[in-house]
């Protein structure tokens, strides 16, 4: 193939890179070759070769030469806005034009015919198609195209799906010229944003993942020795690795927006109400693959504290309480079937806690935690020594009151806990000024 002028195009990522000898072919997808298919000669008297175009996104599609020279006046270049010759004629080539101008069709189709004489063949001509607009899917396998890939190409590959939080991409192969060819990854919408790393030769890169919603590649090779090229495999999060909540009310959901979760999403919430004796989440809306899409609720800071809920496929749960003012959340899906995701709010209930006056200034401590009989509780030593005791269920509802004394440095108060049902209760020490508050398990 020749090169000489290079045009500049930001070519986009797909799995249908073709590149077509000279010849009747439809290329369909995002982006491709195509060429005279002389090779490092002169293309043939009484060629007639054809062309056609689809833009696998329906966007149009935009057309472009690295090098252009055919016998002029004889030998043409058609390039039509649509499918067949039938279509509105854009633009014709003949000869040595100057080629650096791009050319989008309005639509998703483009057809280009080829055709030379009886005499005089001349090196011809290399040319490039692609769509235009960034690649929006949510898992894709972009690749430098034909093996081996061509000279002088200046290639940019814009991923940028959308709601996407974060994107992750590996190379899957990897085979450049040493020193010469490059793969460039930057975090962001083209080549201003932060370089990720650049990489030549032939050793296999480790992933890497963007800091936010967008991937900028670009391949760059030199005016020799073409290699095989690379490969790879990029997936997005909609959502966060944690996002911490603190409000008493809330919503959060699966931050796909208006198109479908992301496959492979591993996200998580921490909800901490501080003062809060529960919480309660009611989803809003569902639809997840019901075999392994799930959105699990657990009645504390982790996944190691009791599961709440496990909620997938397309019912609504409601009214999920959890025993303290803090619940983690977690989304979890697996690599295939996605759906349009999920939205819950959230509520936090402080009854019987807020009806005293009080605000929460220190954490007590309770042992043993969890406890089975007795529970002793050591009261912060800067209370007064009137002290009342009180625990609340998951729900609420007061499951104890007692009023007891502390003095000195004997801040230890002994309790029987023989008669509450196995729960999780928030304890709260008033003193008339202050509160304190400590979660206890009862077995």
């Amino acid at each position: 193939m020749k090169k000489s002028l290079l045009v500049v195009a930001c070519l986009i990522a797909t799995s249908n890179f073709i590149f077509s000898q000279c010849g009747n072919s439809e290329q369909y997808g995002y982006v491709g070759w195509f060429d005279d298919g002389s090779g490092d000669g002169n293309y043939l008297d009484n060629q007639s070769c054809s062309w056609q175009f689809e833009s696998a996104t329906g966007a149009p599609i935009r057309l472009g030469f690295y090098d252009f020279n055919t016998e002029a006046n004889y030998d043409y270049i058609r390039i039509y806005d649509g499918t067949s010759e039938g279509s509105p004629l854009i633009a014709e080539y003949s000869g040595t034009p100057d080629v650096s101008v791009i050319i989008t069709c309005s639509g998703p189709y483009a057809f280009v015919t080829f055709t030379s004489d009886v005499s005089y063949g001349y090196p011809g001509f290399s040319g490039w198609w692609d769509v235009n607009t960034p690649v929006l899917a949510c898992v894709g396998y972009p690749h430098s195209g034909y093996n081996p890939y061509p000279d002088n190409v200046n290639q940019g590959i814009l991923i940028a799906p959308t709601a996407a939080d974060k994107i992750t991409f590996g190379f899957s192969a990897f085979e450049l010229e040493l020193n010469y060819d490059f793969v460039y990854l930057y975090d962001g919408y083209d080549s201003g944003a932060p370089l990720i790393g650049s990489y030549t030769g032939s050793t296999l890169p480790g992933s890497v993942t963007t800091t936010g919603g967008a991937l900028y590649i670009l391949f760059t090779t030199d005016g020799s020795y073409g290699y095989a090229g690379f490969s790879g495999y990029y997936q997005c999060s909609t959502c966060s690795d944690l996002t911490n909540l603190s409000d008493c009310t809330g919503s959060f959901g699966d931050g796909s927006e208006a198109v479908n979760y992301s496959e492979y999403s591993n996200c998580s919430w921490l909800v901490n109400v501080d003062g809060a004796v529960n919480l309660t989440f009611d989803f809003t809306n569902m639809d997840t693959e019901s075999c392994c899409d799930f959105v699990q609720i657990y009645d504390g800071p982790d996944a190691n504290f009791p599961l709440l809920s496990n909620v997938s496929g397309s019912t609504l749960q409601t009214g999920i309480v959890t025993s303290s003012g803090i619940a983690f959340v977690k989304f979890v899906t697996d690599g295939s079937i996605s759906g349009t995701g999920w939205g819950l709010n959230y509520s936090c209930s402080t009854v019987g806690v807020e009806e005293e006056g009080f605000n929460s200034v220190a954490d007590m401590s309770a042992y043993p935690n969890p406890a089975d009989n007795e529970l002793q509780v050591i009261i912060p030593s800067n209370f007064k020594q009137s002290i009342v005791l009180t625990a609340y269920n998951s729900l609420g509802a007061m499951a104890m009151k007692k009023q007891v004394k502390v003095s000195g440095n004997n801040r230890a108060v002994n309790l029987s806990v023989a008669d509450l049902p196995a729960a999780t209760y928030m304890f709260f020490a008033t003193d008339g000024e202050k509160r304190a508050q400590q979660r206890v398990v009862i077995n």
